[in-house]
């Protein structure tokens, strides 16, 4: 690990650093609950012989972040490990059955794996980083994206642009709960407003809301999204200690996918609670879900395969 004083010049510039500003000389752990119905279905497999689509998923898990290594001036890595993972699926309706088996073997995978999070001086997630299967090809390449994409829409709570100064409200332009999990990857045009609403004995809470538009894969579809959000920041440890959140979009007029049909709703809701000592949480069982009543259309690439084996 790197040096205390190292660490702790990462939380943020001088003005601030006693105000807002993470402080990753210390073990922190979260739990963190989050659900989402996708834009796009999208594949879900093990190495050998399952696959399925899944429309929606419901992920919760406690994780314990630690060992910090200072990656350059201002950005820090932290190795979160899952100690705890469920995570139920909703797939398809001529999927129906093929998930539970799947998502068994995810559970497994998961649990006990190493998330390699980056994280900006100023409160930002840089990068969110997951080896859970073994790439030994293309396949097993495609099943860690997938993992590392259902797995970011948790570590995404942890994105807030802290402000530099003592700044009551301040814009965000850039934040990964304003992203799609999509293996082609998203990209987005977004304003995000933050506000301190109340500051009383080491805890600032912190209301945001947002705007945007979201364009998953090569941006034939896009998305009007609105964020919500409230964050309790503790000065105390250097830290959330809790956040609420929610993502909510629709299609937009000229995108593919609303021609002729209501289009495919883009719904993001999470929780995150900082975990003291060694307390936990009951995750619960990692099921499959009944099929999701919000799809109104035939989803284009839903005819084709996963990577073969």
């Amino acid at each position: 690990m790197m040096p205390t004083l190292a660490l702790a010049a990462l939380t943020g510039p001088a003005s601030a650093a006693d105000h807002l500003g993470w402080d990753w000389s210390r073990t922190h752990r979260f739990y963190v609950e989050v659900q989402v119905q996708l834009p796009t279905s999208e594949w879900i497999a093990t190495q050998y012989n399952h696959e399925a689509r899944i429309t929606a998923y419901d992920l919760r898990l406690v994780t314990t972040c630690a060992d910090a290594q200072v990656e350059s001036r201002h950005v820090v890595q932290v190795d979160c490990t899952l100690d705890d993972v469920a995570l139920s699926a909703a797939p398809l309706e001529q999927d129906v059955g093929l998930v539970q088996p799947i998502l068994d073997q995810l559970d497994q995978s998961l649990t006990g794996s190493v998330v390699e999070l980056q994280m900006r001086d100023d409160g930002r997630v840089n990068d969110v980083g997951l080896d859970a299967v073994a790439h030994v090809d293309p396949r097993t390449g495609f099943m860690n994206e997938s993992l590392r994409l259902i797995v970011s829409r948790a570590f995404a709570g942890l994105d807030l642009n802290l402000p530099d100064d003592e700044l009551q409200s301040w814009a965000q332009y850039q934040s990964w709960l304003m992203r799609t999990p999509s293996v082609d990857g998203s990209s987005a045009g977004i304003e995000i407003v933050n506000r301190i609403r109340t500051v009383q004995d080491g805890q600032t809470e912190i209301s945001s809301v947002g705007r945007g538009t979201i364009a998953p894969g090569e941006g034939i579809d896009k998305y009007a999204t609105r964020l919500a959000s409230d964050t309790v920041f503790d000065t105390r440890f250097g830290r959330i200690s809790d956040r609420t959140w929610t993502v909510a979009g629709g299609p937009t007029a000229s995108s593919l996918i609303a021609q002729g049909a209501e289009g495919y709703a883009y719904l993001q809701q999470g929780h995150l609670v900082a975990l003291l000592g060694r307390d936990s949480w009951d995750v619960g069982a990692s099921r499959e879900l009944s099929p999701t009543d919000s799809w109104t259309a035939i989803q284009p690439g839903n005819f084709g395969g996963m990577v073969p084996r």
